[in-house]
């Protein structure tokens, strides 16, 4: 199996930054309701929350961090609690509407 270097400058980091192509998702639909009143999506997996890119019709959100909500457009949670892993989507600034196209692309947790 190959490896990727994720998320690292050409010729940076370590082999701590290789990952298993297999563990790379892209182009992932999270599951949610897009009616204009729901805020949270979920993700088929927990993920890498430094490798973690969102996208709303085609543009990249700012993830914000959890002490800091208005840094960005979204947090991502533990939906099992805290150590249970990353795998919700909770929007800040707005709600997504029915022609809301959103797309994340990551790695998995292991």
């Amino acid at each position: 199996m190959g490896l990727a270097r994720v998320g690292m400058a050409p010729g940076a980091g370590s082999a701590a930054g290789d990952v298993a192509i297999a563990n790379y998702r892209a182009g992932i639909v999270p599951t949610g309701t897009l009616d204009g009143d729901n805020r949270d999506f979920t993700l088929p997996e927990n993920v890498l929350v430094a490798t973690f890119a969102l996208y709303h019709n085609s543009r990249r959100l700012l993830r914000a961090e959890v002490d800091s909500p208005s840094s960005g457009d979204y947090i991502l949670q533990e939906s099992g609690g805290a150590g249970a892993g990353f795998d919700t989507i909770h929007f800040l600034r707005f709600k997504p509407i029915a022609s809301s196209q959103l797309q994340a692309d990551y790695v998995v947790a292991a």
